[in-house]
């Protein structure tokens, strides 16, 4: 068995750091998931450790790596989905970057967030390094009034019996409603 460090997050949204014994990474986020904590980080304890144990530091110039920004949106949505606020996810995220550089742009998107901006909009002023058209548009997609998260929760089905559509034209948004079936 390996020794995992791990770093997770309760419903509060505190975090706590520890060390795990297990067969793999995917047993210690069960046995946090179990606990009651989401796993915000899981690497094995004791990975090299750089020459000396000296590294260049990591002033914030640069891209942002790939897999930086992947663990980055998994970690955010699992917070947000276990309930906690925006604001206090991205926080999170600041605390947990990986990098200098990434930490600088999650703290200014931290900002605009906290000054009333939505998160597409503060993810925006980055494009395109690192976050892309792409990904600033299903940011803004998923965060619609429209999206199917959001229609999954408020979706109401009708029984056969009843003369009322569960999709009636005055409950659709407004941007549809003009070319909506009567």
């Amino acid at each position: 068995m390996t020794v995992f460090a791990y770093r997770a997050a309760d419903r509060r949204g505190e975090t706590i750091d520890g060390v795990m014994e297990a067969a793999d990474a995917r047993a210690v986020a069960e046995r946090l998931q179990r606990d009651a904590y989401f796993p915000i980080r899981i690497a094995p304890q004791g990975q090299p450790r750089p020459l000396l144990g000296l590294a260049w530091p990591d002033l914030g110039r640069g891209r942002v790596a790939s897999r930086d920004l992947v663990s980055f949106t998994q970690q955010l949505a699992t917070l947000v989905e276990a309930g906690l606020p925006l604001d206090r996810a991205l926080a999170i995220q600041v605390e947990l970057a990986p990098t200098a550089r990434l930490r600088t742009i999650l703290g200014d998107v931290l900002r605009s967030v906290q000054g009333g901006s939505s998160l597409a909009d503060a993810l925006g002023k980055h494009h395109p390094r690192p976050f892309s058209r792409l990904y600033i548009n299903m940011v803004r997609v998923a965060a619609s009034p429209g999206s199917s998260r959001s229609r999954r929760s408020s979706t109401t089905r009708s029984s056969p019996r009843s003369s009322t559509r569960c999709c009636s034209p005055a409950s659709a948004p407004p941007r549809w409603s003009s070319s909506w079936p009567s």
